[in-house]
């Protein structure tokens, strides 16, 4: 329990507080190295590829998920997004999406891509990058996935 509030309180001091506020990155952390994982984001009726998502990382080992789209939403009611979920201790913890504080918000309306915050390696058994294509149900109080990709589960220390 003291290693996961350790690793909270450093993974809260990395991560910006503002929502939509760029991501924070290190001077000396490149993210110019290739996805640790990659998979199609698609569509659950008739499995057309509408983008990809990636589990990214940075020199430093910091981990993020990143979800870019084809074409860019066309329509209201509709709104992608990238989950970081991460799993400490072997229990799965709660996921981080473009929309968590330090993440770049929800794929909308003339958008292509999005990410969430990142998040360090410390303590952190292992990660995995989702990404889902939602369409708002009427009524605006419900959303449905029509397009879906999960990457496999990468352990936190690579």
């Amino acid at each position: 329990m003291i290693r996961r509030i350790a690793a909270l309180a450093l993974a809260t001091a990395l991560i910006p507080a503002p929502a939509g506020a760029k991501v924070a990155v290190t001077q000396a952390c490149s993210e110019a190295v290739p996805a640790v994982r990659t998979v199609p984001l698609t569509a659950n009726r008739t499995g057309e590829v509408w983008g990809r998502i990636e589990l990214r990382r940075d020199t430093c080992h910091q981990y993020w998920a990143y979800l870019k789209l084809n074409s860019p939403i066309i329509t209201g009611g509709t709104r992608a997004t990238a989950v970081l979920a991460y799993w400490e201790e072997g229990l799965q913890q709660p996921g981080l999406t473009c929309n968590s504080p330090g993440g770049n918000g929800y794929i909308t309306r003339n958008q292509t891509s999005c990410r969430t915050p990142k998040l360090p390696w410390t303590f952190v058994d292992g990660f995995m990058a989702t990404g889902h294509y939602d369409v708002q149900l009427e009524g605006g109080s419900a959303w449905y996935a029509v397009a879906k990709g999960q990457t496999k589960k990468a352990p936190g220390r690579i």
